[in-house]
């Protein structure tokens, strides 16, 4: 009848927007779980990838050449093949840490790998010596918790990372401070800068310089800076890379330009020490980090704390 009609189209176009509606939300999730599947697939790869290159890395530099099993010139080639292998090998890590910065992320979940395995398979070595000395018993459970300890190592995929105070106790210059109250209210002081909602957070892309105008610091949070020295007698503006000198890699939980605390009462008048070089930060990979204003620097001198800085 014309009183049920009105109510049953209502009900079907009810029925029809649902039925959309959950088709497109269908749609939808379906591209979030496929961009997922192809994310940790990606993941994987780079995963595997690495972690090949770290074994080799491993091997290569564990691998034992005894003088007793080569002649004399033959032990010197296998030495200097084994170095070039190790060369070889690092320098494959480096252009695929140049490809992208994510792959940082997976380092220290495959070390954590390597670390319980070789652990793991050193502690089983062990027991099965004791064993065969008879100082174990036959049904220990001892070897077989440690292999499974070592199977629990194939199942870490990514290791959580450290907060800012527990990189900050890492910092060389911080640990040397003999007093454990002061040293403790420095990482306080630096952890709170750092993590205030008004930080400076910068971000560079790979062969990006990186300049703190001897007035601050940079807190490393992802990412490989290089440090080079300029040689002294060539150029400084020379575009020629010889004439920096390659010193050192500054890595996540590493400070660019701790030395410019040694600037903060120094006069403008005062000539710089024959060993005191320039020195230019580059980006290697994609690099994000926190700046620490010169205010919070003139706070860690104010300290007296400073002077283990090299």
């Amino acid at each position: 009848s014309g009183n049920c009609f009105t109510p049953l189209l209502i009900l079907v176009l009810i029925c029809i927007l649902s039925t959309a509606y959950r088709f497109f939300r269908g749609f939808f999730i379906g591209i979030l779980v496929l961009s997922e599947s192809m994310d940790q697939y990606v993941e994987s790869r780079e995963r595997i990838r690495l972690s090949v290159l770290h074994y080799l890395l491993q091997m290569s530099s564990s691998c034992k050449i005894s003088r007793e099993l080569y002649p004399a010139q033959a032990y010197i080639t296998m030495r200097q093949e084994q170095k070039r292998f190790g060369t070889i090998v690092d320098a494959l890590m480096r252009c695929e840490m140049k490809k992208d910065v994510g792959f940082a992320k997976y380092i220290p979940a495959i070390k954590t790998r390597q670390a319980i395995r070789m652990i793991a398979t050193d502690l089983i070595k062990d027991l099965n010596r004791l064993k065969e000395e008879g100082v174990l018993n036959e049904d220990s459970p001892w070897p077989h918790l440690m292999r499974m300890m070592r199977g629990r190592a194939e199942v870490v995929i990514r290791v959580p990372p450290l907060a800012i105070r527990d990189w900050l106790y890492t910092i060389p210059w911080i640990k040397q401070i003999c007093n454990s109250e002061n040293r403790k209210k420095l990482v306080k002081m630096l952890e709170k800068v750092m993590e205030d909602g008004n930080a400076n957070v910068m971000t560079y892309n790979a062969h990006d310089l990186i300049f703190t105008h001897g007035r601050g610091m940079f807190f490393v949070c992802e990412g490989i800076c290089k440090v080079r020295e300029w040689v002294i007698g060539r150029n400084v503006n020379d575009p020629n890379p010889t004439g920096w000198r390659h010193h050192s890699y500054v890595q996540q939980g590493q400070f660019i330009g701790e030395r410019n605390l040694l600037l903060m009462e120094r006069n403008r008048e005062d000539k710089f020490h024959v060993k005191w070089p320039r020195i230019r930060y580059e980006a290697v990979t994609r690099l994000q980090g926190i700046w620490v204003p010169e205010d919070c620097m003139r706070k860690v001198i104010g300290m007296k704390e400073h002077a283990s800085i090299r």
